[in-house]
């Protein structure tokens, strides 16, 4: 009579361990590949975005979302030091929802947004229109230049 040998517990076991050990490899991976992803594109902005973010500085007084927004050339001209720029964001009466974004473009690594704002200054309230002039630095958009575009009025 020929007897087979019990198998022995690893060996029905090893097939799992192997499917289990490659199912959390592959689930490792695809985690480190949405991370990837989500550093790349979390570097990226769009002209607008920036636009937005730079004039919240402002109402904010947040010095570092401005030197992050901002070419260092833009903020030589009075605005290099934070205390500069804090300085001059508390004394203009911004609000978050005083501004519209009215437009914006792009060619190549340069982008213009036009806005239209509403400030307060000196307890009246004004209106006018500028434009921002940006530059691809780092993979993101920065303001390099604003421009008036319509003469400010009182409302």
């Amino acid at each position: 009579m020929v007897t087979t040998p019990p198998s022995s517990p690893g060996r029905r076991s090893l097939p799992w361990i192997i499917g289990g050990c490659s199912c959390a490899l592959v689930l490792v991976l695809l985690f480190a590949a949405g991370i990837g992803v989500a550093v790349f594109f979390s570097g990226r902005s769009d002209p607008e975005e920036t636009a937005t973010d730079y004039y919240l500085a402002w109402v904010e007084a947040d010095c570092e979302t401005f030197r992050a927004v901002t070419t260092e050339e833009f903020r030589a001209d009075g605005l290099a030091t934070c205390e500069d720029f804090v300085e001059s964001a508390q004394n203009v009466g911004l609000s978050a929802d005083g501004f519209t974004i009215t437009g914006s473009s792009v060619d190549g690594s340069t982008a213009t947004v036009a806005l239209e704002e509403t400030y307060s200054a000196d307890g009246e309230m004004w209106e006018g229109a500028f434009e921002m002039q940006m530059v691809r630095d780092g993979g993101r958009w920065k303001v390099d230049a604003v421009q008036e575009t319509e003469e400010y009025q009182p409302v």
